[in-house]
């Protein structure tokens, strides 16, 4: 499986500091997990991407370029959320329509700014008309802005908040899922692991109460990976200075190796 490491922090902003290390992180941890759940033996192809932190558009051009280079499953390894950005504009161009899913304790639809935040890569992603918003699919979210549920019910995207998923159920909400993403053309995954309850994952930068348990996110790529058309995944937003006991980097290294 392909992987690259993409270390951007966002234009060296200071909250963001640290969130550069994660890559490295995550694989010095991945090579501690030496078979899947399901008793496959992960083998990781390795690249990156020459991110200069105090260029952000630059480096969300390289991001772009290379992703235009891949044609094989690939995972990427953040850095910063804003990296789905350039990423998903590459994989939209490469396949015909492509759909999106999404865990995150928010949406990142506040605002149209360009080059876009870690809070608006996605708005500016439907807007630009990069993404059909009937093709997206948001999961595990809990804090919202009031520009952001404007939004989302303008355009009637697809949502299934933390209370939904606790409501309803795993597995049904998975189905409804699994029911809508099987149709698209190619599937990205973004796993912003801010998803998660900071219980499990202190190591990040907006830690939002309420979130899904380590299992429950497992159960749901275990899940995912079985589509045929899944063609990308990214793990964002892990903040190695901010963590504790290296609990959110090996979650990250976990979901990696469950992935491949």
């Amino acid at each position: 499986m392909k992987v690259i490491k993409i270390p951007l922090n966002a234009g060296a902003m200071k909250k963001k500091d640290g969130i550069e290390q994660a890559p490295d992180k995550i694989l010095e941890f991945a090579k501690d997990l030496f078979m899947t759940e399901d008793a496959h033996l992960p083998v990781f192809d390795i690249d990156d991407v020459k991110i200069d932190n105090l260029d952000f558009e630059g480096s969300l051009d390289a991001i772009y370029d290379k992703i235009k280079q891949i044609d094989s499953f690939t995972v990427l390894l953040g850095g910063d959320h804003s990296m789905t950005y350039p990423a998903l504009k590459a994989f939209s161009e490469a396949y015909k329509e492509p759909g999106f899913i999404v865990f995150d304790a928010h949406p990142d639809l506040e605002n149209n700014f360009e080059p876009p935040t870690h809070e608006d890569w996605l708005r500016v992603l439907i807007e630009k008309g990069l993404v059909k918003k009937e093709n997206v699919i948001l999961v595990g979210t809990r804090h919202m802005h009031h520009n952001e549920t404007d939004f989302i019910k303008t355009n009637k995207l697809k949502l299934f908040t933390m209370k939904e998923v606790s409501m309803e159920g795993l597995s049904e909400v998975c189905d409804s899922i699994m029911s809508v993403a099987r149709q698209f053309g190619a599937l990205y995954l973004s796993i912003d692991i801010d998803v998660l309850d900071p219980a499990f994952a202190p190591g990040t930068g907006h830690t939002e109460p309420g979130g899904l348990t380590t299992r429950e996110l497992l159960y749901f790529v275990h899940r995912l990976k079985n589509l045929k058309n899944l063609k990308m995944a990214d793990i964002v937003e892990i903040n190695p200075k901010k963590d504790l006991n290296d609990m959110t980097s090996k979650i990250g290294a976990k979901l990696l190796v469950e992935l491949s």
